[in-house]
């Protein structure tokens, strides 16, 4: 059977009182009835394949647009009610009234090719008076389909069981309930879900398939059914018959009466057994795979942890490599360099002793007093720097007054300066006080006076300074000297790429006296720098924090 031909079986319908008409799932009009003729002044032979949103606009709103879609996706029928949506397809009673009219939408499969349409049945709900005013004018055409009435009514038994294989081979279950909750009608599906045969359930409670503890439930929800709208998509468990529950998924719609009161409930029944077991693997999965990841950020955590007490570690240690590297390299030849010296100037006074005049030997004994001196420096400044670097120094600061410390570290310089003709001043702030470690304070003064004097050649000059900031006190050391050239300022205070360098009357240094500077200065929370340039002399400044009150008081 063509589509045609189908569409042409549909003709029966032009004898229901009622209006009606098909679609299909392209939205247009495949059979339009007299009756809806009647009603909208639209004519089948105009209107025929024409798309129903085109000739109604307002139909392409979603609120019905969606719904009558999801009807071909295997939906529940729809009724729009007059109460809700007025007139779903407008029309006027005719004196000029608008009318109010329930429309329930309904699928239907028409001929072998199984073909899908829309069915709309229109109710005129306009009060009485209205209805009567319009029976009028169809009461000429009532009298010409008398005789056709039979052939109607037979036409319908036909289109009935057409209906009702539709509603038994459906994919899904489908119920109809009373108001009393007890099932009307089922189809072969739902028996099937629900293990029994479908003469059995007629005349059941539906409450009967639920759990026994979902029973009470069930019978609230089928007794409060008449006063609630249609739902869908409610999770729901249903008990078969062999006593195995499976879990479901019910949309409800109602089939109400010319008053608009609920007469029936028609359900549709979906098996979600595996999709509801399948997101609870994957909420499982999920939570399982939450876990891993907390495990293994705890294990990145505890992994940098470790990453970074091996890198401190290997920094330590490092450190300590190049201690013991530079303590070896200062025994190996820094420290043998003032002995040879002695041993030497010794030698040559034990050889020419007899020979030597008084200045002669005096002059000796001075050269031998100096290179003692430098190694006795040296070794000093060994001492502390590596007491320094294994963290056996212990400070003990205390309040201590600038002026007089720095005098005193400057008498001890003050000798060599007028030996080699370099002019060394002090010109400190009266009252300033740091708290600080004297013994360190004393070491950092005179080893940059030490280190001014080295590199300021005769007739320059070498000041020390101390004043007042906002931070604390700043005790600077000037000079007139040679200066520092830019590549070697930048490893000033780094005793790994430090080289002892000679100073002006070629007086050898240990190469530690600056990097035991900064150690001294930062133990007692100070800063350390300097600024110079070659030619231009240097100056060296490090701060150091006040005293408080109380340390004042004391």
């Amino acid at each position: 059977m063509s589509q045609e031909d189908a569409t042409s079986s549909l003709e029966v319908f032009d004898f229901v009182p009622l209006g009606m008409f098909f679609v299909d799932e392209e939205f247009r009009i495949r059979f339009w009835n007299r009756a809806i003729e009647d009603m909208t002044g639209k004519f089948r032979a105009e209107i025929l394949g024409e798309r129903l949103d085109e000739i109604y606009p307002h139909l392409k709103n979603d609120r019905y647009s969606r719904r009558i879609r999801q009807l071909f996706e295997g939906g529940p029928p729809i009724l729009f009610s007059a109460q809700l949506h007025g007139a779903l397809i407008p029309s006027k009673t005719f004196d000029g009234q608008d009318r109010s009219q329930h429309t329930y939408v309904a699928l239907a499969t028409i001929g072998p090719e199984r073909t899908k349409l829309a069915v709309f049945s229109v109710q005129d709900v306009t009060d009485e008076a209205q209805r009567i005013s319009a029976y009028r004018d169809l009461h000429r055409r009532a009298l010409r389909e008398i005789q056709e009435k039979q052939r109607a009514y037979e036409l319908l038994e036909k289109s009935e069981a057409k209906f009702k294989a539709v509603f038994d081979s459906a994919a899904v279950g489908i119920e109809v309930i009373g108001l009393d909750g007890v099932f009307r009608a089922v189809n072969k599906r739902l028996a099937d879900m629900l293990g029994y045969p479908p003469e059995e359930l007629i005349g059941m409670h539906a409450a009967e398939v639920s759990p026994p503890e979902d029973r009470n439930k069930m019978r609230g929800m089928i007794e409060g059914f008449q006063d609630r709208e249609p739902f869908a998509g409610m999770e729901k468990r249903y008990l078969r018959k062999g006593g195995e529950i499976f879990e479901g998924e019910l949309h409800v719609a109602a089939i109400k009466d010319a008053d608009g009161k609920t007469e029936l409930g028609v359900g549709i029944v979906l098996d979600v057994s595996r999709r509801k077991a399948a997101e609870r693997n994957a909420e499982r999965r999920l939570a399982e795979l939450t876990r891993s990841k907390e495990r293994l950020e705890e294990s990145a955590a505890e992994l940098r942890a470790l990453n970074d007490r091996l890198a401190r570690s290997e920094t330590r240690l490092r450190d300590e490599v190049a201690t013991k590297d530079k303590l070896f390299s200062i025994i190996a030849h820094d420290l043998r360099n003032p002995f040879n010296a002695i041993i030497g100037i010794a030698e040559v006074l034990s050889r020419f002793f007899d020979t030597y005049t008084r200045e002669e030997t005096k002059r000796r004994v001075e050269e031998l007093r100096g290179a003692a001196r430098t190694a006795n420096d040296l070794l000093e400044n060994l001492l502390q720097w590596s007491r320094a670097q294994r963290g056996a120094l212990v400070v003990e600061p205390e309040c201590v007054e600038v002026a007089e410390t720095i005098e005193r570290a400057a008498r001890v310089i003050r000798r060599n300066a007028e030996a080699k003709g370099v002019a060394l001043e002090t010109n400190c702030v009266e009252d300033l006080r740091v708290k600080v470690d004297l013994n360190m304070f004393e070491t950092v003064v005179r080893n940059l006076l030490t280190n001014a004097v080295k590199f300021t050649p005769r007739g320059g000059e070498v000041r020390v300074c101390a004043r007042k900031s906002p931070g604390g006190a700043i005790i600077e050391v000037i000079d007139s000297g040679v200066g520092i050239a830019e590549a070697d300022r930048r490893n000033l205070f780094d005793v790994e790429r430090t080289v002892s360098t000679y100073g002006t009357e070629n007086e050898k240094g240990t190469g530690l006296g600056l990097a035991l500077c900064r150690d001294f200065v930062e133990l007692n929370g100070g800063k350390i720098d300097a600024e110079s340039e070659e030619g231009m002399g240097s100056r060296f400044y490090f701060t150091l924090p006040f005293c408080d009150k109380r340390d004042s008081a004391r």
